[in-house]
């Protein structure tokens, strides 16, 4: 028995993977939307996909211009107290 659901799982993996991701993504979606409501459910999406294409930008090393992109549109009133104090 076990067996027959690894290899169905493994089958599903190898022939239908965007299929698979999807509904695992779409369960959990809705397992969050039940539990802590929508708002906060589309904020974390928000929050780990934006986590998601940072993180991804530091690793293959394009994140330092998005960085001081980032740092170059801050008012000058938090520049200057990020220059002074650190």
């Amino acid at each position: 028995m076990k067996e027959r659901l690894l290899s169905a799982l493994a089958d599903l993996w190898k022939n239908h993977r965007g299929r698979t991701v999807g509904a695992i993504l779409g369960l959990l979606f809705a397992m969050l939307v039940l539990t802590i409501g929508f708002f906060p459910t589309v904020f974390l999406v928000l929050c780990s996909g934006l986590g998601y294409i940072l993180g991804g930008r530091l690793e293959n090393g394009q994140g330092d211009g998005f960085l001081m992109f980032l740092r170059d549109r801050l008012p000058e009133r938090i520049q200057y107290w990020h220059t002074k104090h650190f």
